[in-house]
């Protein structure tokens, strides 16, 4: 799933009077995804977050954001509030450890629509590709 499926759990639970309490384990950019789901939903159970030092600290857990997210005394953070998601990356660290997952060449393209869509639809979009 993903934010409009986690969007229709909340909801499903609040139409059944099912109580929801969100939790995320994943980096940074992850936790600010989950937060803002979280507001949307009305914040009705706490939003659990990873932070366990010495190893899991916001340091480690946010080190591709610009900023680290910071918890204030009582462990609540702040709903960023600039545009789109509120992120911000780190673009050196994004350099650094940034990885490309996905190249394909033409004949690659040519192979998986072959696989997914059939020689007659492969053929049809070269075609239509050399007109």
């Amino acid at each position: 799933g993903g934010i409009t499926d986690a969007v229709r759990v909340m909801q499903a639970c609040r139409e059944r009077g099912l109580k929801f309490a969100p939790h995320t384990w994943t980096n940074g950019i992850g936790l600010l995804v989950n937060l803002h789901v979280y507001a949307a939903g009305g914040r009705e159970h706490p939003l659990e977050y990873p932070c366990e030092p010495p190893g899991w600290t916001p340091e480690v857990r946010d080190g591709l954001l610009a900023e680290p997210i910071r918890a204030d005394a009582a462990g609540t953070i702040a709903v960023p509030e600039a545009p789109g998601l509120g992120i911000v990356l780190d673009e050196d660290q994004l350099r650094r450890y940034g990885e490309k997952y996905f190249e394909i060449t033409t004949r690659g393209i040519a192979v998986k629509t072959i696989r997914e869509k059939g020689l007659f639809t492969a053929l049809r979009l070269a075609r239509k590709k050399r007109r």
